[in-house]
Order: C-alpha cells, then structure tokens, then sequence
C-alpha cells in the first residue's frame, strides 16, 4: 500500500504519484487513468484505449439491440 499526500496545484488538488506507482500503472505523460468508487473507497486503473474502445461499441450495440437483448435475458 502507497500513502498519497493531496497538495495545492493551482486553483485544484492534486496527487504526486511515486515512481514505482507509476510503474504499475504503467502511467506516461498523457495517459489516462480511471476513478472507480469501490464499497472500500477508490481505485485508480489506467484506461486501455482498446478496450475503452470496445466498452463504447459494447454500450452503443447494447443500446441498438435493447428490445432483443431483453427479450434474450428472460
């Protein structure tokens, strides 16, 4: 477990990560990371582009075929 201190940046809040943090994140400048609220608190995941990509073609097909798909769940 890592203990994380917020400090001021800007008009905002933010977290340093530590190295080895970002190693397990596998985090580079740009990269995008998740916020998962938990029953146990947050967790923070790095988004992987291809599957946010099929996440998003996942909800759209969900949302085309919604009638078919109810129907199947009975």
């Amino acid at each position: 477990m890592t203990t994380l201190r917020f400090t001021t940046i800007g008009d905002g809040l933010g977290l340093v990560l530590p190295p080895e943090v970002l190693e397990r994140l596998q985090a580079f400048d740009g990269a995008e990371v998740q916020l998962i609220d938990t029953p146990n608190g947050a967790l923070i995941q790095r988004v992987d582009a291809d599957t946010a990509e099929q996440i998003e073609v996942a909800k759209e097909v969900m949302e085309r075929r919604r009638d078919a798909l109810r129907r199947l769940a009975e």
